[in-house]
């Protein structure tokens, strides 16, 4: 039997606990899991995060106090599988938003929630389209959708298995996780110095069909960004982001629950000339898995929103016609 076999017989439900040849020894786990889909499977995500940016310069803060940036967001998503390829990934998902909510404190933006999408594809040549909406996507809403489920971006399935270990492991094991592929599709991947990055996961503990995994790496950021053309600004201080987690995951079965949460921390201070700006950006999020849910009836799919009516183009003035020469 191949060793994709084995793994398999062990994802389909059998026991987790791979047996040691010899009494005593430490045992060790298989949580090197990869989902196996199949058309009607469902399952229901929920993501909250808090995100806290400010920017001050210290010189003139008494004249000039800096006033921080926050935004909360909530978003539910109910994921249906319609189709797979040949080794149970998902290649067509309709996805269904009952919540989704964005906060800055001075306004909020609900304008994706109750639409659904149909999302094709994996990794790179994946794409989606918008299929149903109760009101027009707002340029943000669609921004979001572009960074969540457009082309090259990591879904929430990768970035949960880049933390997962490559071989059995047994509690206290650590092992370095495989960010490489998290971080090509992420915004600002560019900026982060990879040569420097470091990042462990630990198996803290398994029991009741649970594993418990700790998440650390640190991840140096080159430069302080200061524009789309000019070139960024080196760090005198700190300039890390600093990034802790917890990932609870099910053990046993093609589909598992799991609770991801995770909190980022970039700090520091960049010197340009005579100024100094020193930044604090934190990120605390959590992500919920739950296998099933409901997903919305077809019959009460909402249609896209009208486009607005292009604006009317005026008739053509009328040339008059020249006068007819007198009759004789």
């Amino acid at each position: 039997m191949s060793a994709r076999a084995v793994r398999r017989l062990f994802a389909v439900g059998g026991p987790l606990l791979v047996l040691a040849a010899t009494a005593g020894a430490v045992p060790t786990y298989d949580v090197a899991r990869d989902d196996r889909w199949k058309p009607g499977d469902v399952v229901t995500v929920t993501t909250t995060e808090d995100r806290y940016q400010e920017i001050r310069f210290p010189a003139r803060e008494a004249d000039a106090p800096s006033k921080p940036r926050r935004l909360k967001a909530t978003v539910v998503a109910v994921e249906g599988c319609l189709e797979t390829d040949l080794d149970g990934h998902r290649t067509l998902t309709r996805v269904w938003f009952p919540t989704w909510s964005f906060d800055n404190g001075t306004a909020k933006d609900e304008s994706l929630q109750g639409a659904v999408i149909e999302v094709k594809g994996r990794g790179k040549d994946r794409t989606y389209a918008l299929v149903g909406a109760p009101t027009a996507l707002t340029k943000p809403a669609s921004a979001w959708l572009d960074r969540t489920y457009g082309a090259g971006r990591p879904d929430g399935e990768s970035v949960r298995q880049a933390w997962l270990p490559k071989v059995a492991v047994a509690v206290g094991d650590a092992w370095g996780a495989d960010l490489a592929a998290v971080l090509e599709g992420l915004w600002g991947a560019d900026k982060i110095d990879r040569s420097k990055a470091t990042s462990s996961a630990t198996l803290t503990s398994v029991a009741k069909g649970r594993a418990e995994i700790a998440c650390e790496a640190s991840l140096p950021v080159a430069g302080l960004p200061a524009g789309k053309a000019a070139a960024s600004v080196p760090w005198s201080k700190g300039g890390t982001y600093a990034v802790k987690g917890k990932l609870s995951i099910g053990v046993e079965g093609r589909l598992v629950d799991s609770l991801f949460t995770t909190s980022s921390t970039l700090e520091g201070e960049a010197t340009s000339g005579e100024s100094v700006v020193a930044v604090l950006h934190k990120v605390d999020r959590k992500v919920e898995v739950k296998v099933g849910g409901e997903m919305l009836d077809p019959s009460k799919l909402p249609a896209l929103p009208k486009a607005p009516d292009a604006p009317k183009v005026p008739d053509a003035p009328k040339v008059p016609e020249p006068p007819k020469p007198p009759m004789k």
